[in-house]
């Protein structure tokens, strides 16, 4: 096991810490990627710092990208953890590639490589929204409700029509680290055949596969509830930890309790907030949670499963209304919008785009949570209402209906 002494002496497998080190390496095309020296460039700086100043071919960036929420911006890399990592690692001098100047580095030792492998759970580290790139990112927020979808003004619906049109016509270009990964798709059906999760290596299939089998297990939940026995706390705990580390998005373990997990869950699928007790935590892990737990709603007519309402998602959503918004002349946000909010807390592709109008701050916010769910399912009845127009959803049964999971998935690749 790797430890990690600046963050309560948290450990991950060697296999993990060898799959992040190729991840590290190969995105700079530099060598074998397991005998390459790396700078540790170790510096008591934000996340941010080094995503910002082009350092992320560090030992620093790697270790950051290990640890839970709450760590990421503590310094990792010392000479302390060093220490408790000698035997699978040695201290060496190498060269900053952006400088060209000496530093201090890290080598692997040759006889652990044999123990790197294929591991998409550390794909995602790199890939998924940083909650510590934003103040207090352990995940508390502001209220909300949700409502199923029902009448909305009529400024809404228009805005949704012309939303899910500007997507059918608007090509799409799947890309990752800055390449392409296909030709360029046009319509709502192509796109989503195009998702992959956390590389191109798990195609929309396999994805869809591993999700069923989360989700599945979070209906098995959900439908025990409020009653959960002893065992079915520790399953709740143990489908907590798998979501996110599906997601990429690992979160303080001590936060991760069968009481907040059962709030989570109480929150998303009854789209209500408690008055009394302390509102349910919400990042871009816990929203995750929400989404699995609830997605067995989409069974019910015009109801609203909650999505995961993320930066990609949020980034899809804002930057196409705000052009829509625009080409009206308009200056403001329209107020039934205006629960929908941005979240700025990801990293790589075209994120995040720079907005003109004011959008809320939606990250931890059930009250964007709930919008952002809402909206998605009305454009999925969009969908669903002209499947000839647009195509239906692939890999789906009997009338290959569109389901907002599906919706978000779209708006997922988009958002990138």
């Amino acid at each position: 096991m790797i430890t990690f002494p600046h963050a309560n002496n948290y450990q991950v497998p060697l296999a993990d810490f060898l799959h992040a080190w190729l991840v590290t390496v190969n995105g700079n095309n530099v060598g074998h990627p397991l005998q390459v020296d790396i700078p540790r460039l170790n510096a008591k700086e934000p996340i941010s710092h080094f995503i910002q100043n082009g350092t992320q071919f560090s030992l620093e960036y790697l270790c950051r990208n290990l640890v839970p929420n709450g760590y990421r911006n503590t310094m990792q890399a010392s000479n302390e953890f060093m220490q408790a990592n000698a035997n699978f690692l040695e201290e060496v001098q190498t060269l900053n590639p952006r400088t060209g100047r000496s530093v201090n580095g890290a080598r692997l030792r040759v006889e652990i490589i044999d123990h790197a492998g294929c591991l998409p759970e550390v794909e995602a580290l790199f890939e998924a929204d940083c909650d510590d790139l934003e103040p207090g990112g352990g995940g508390y927020s502001e209220g909300g409700q949700a409502v199923d979808v029902v009448a909305q003004p009529d400024d809404y619906k228009r805005y949704i029509e012309r939303l899910t049109k500007q997507i059918q016509v608007d090509p799409f270009t799947p890309s990752f680290r800055g390449q392409t990964t296909g030709d360029a798709v046009n319509g709502w059906s192509s796109r989503l055949l195009t998702y992959f999760w956390p590389s191109p290596a798990t195609n929309f299939l396999a994805a869809v596969d591993k999700v069923a089998r989360l989700e599945a297990e979070a209906t098995r939940l959900g439908e025990l509830l409020p009653n959960w026995s002893a065992m079915d706390e520790a399953a709740a705990v143990t489908l907590a930890k798998n979501i996110f580390a599906w997601g990429g998005v690992p979160q303080i373990p001590e936060t991760i309790t069968p009481d907040n997990i059962r709030r989570v869950f109480n929150a998303a699928i009854k789209g209500a907030l408690p008055i009394e007790e302390p509102l349910p935590p919400m990042n871009s892990g816990w929203t995750k949670v929400a989404a699995f737990a609830s997605a067995h709603r989409e069974k019910i007519p015009n109801a609203v499963p909650q999505v995961i309402w993320d930066s990609r998602v949020a980034t899809a959503v804002t930057s196409r209304l705000e052009s829509l918004f625009r080409e009206e002349g308009l200056v403001a946000v329209p107020a039934c919008f205006s629960d929908i909010g941005r979240v700025n807390v990801g990293r790589g592709g075209t994120r995040p785009r720079a907005l003109q109008l004011s959008w809320r701050n939606g990250y931890k916010s059930w009250a964007a949570q709930y919008s952002g769910s809402r909206l998605l399912a009305a454009i999925r009845n969009e969908l669903n209402s002209n499947l000839k127009l647009y195509g239906k959803m692939p890999g789906t049964n009997g009338q290959g209906n569109w389901t907002a999971r599906g919706v978000e998935m779209v708006l997922f690749m988009d958002g990138y």
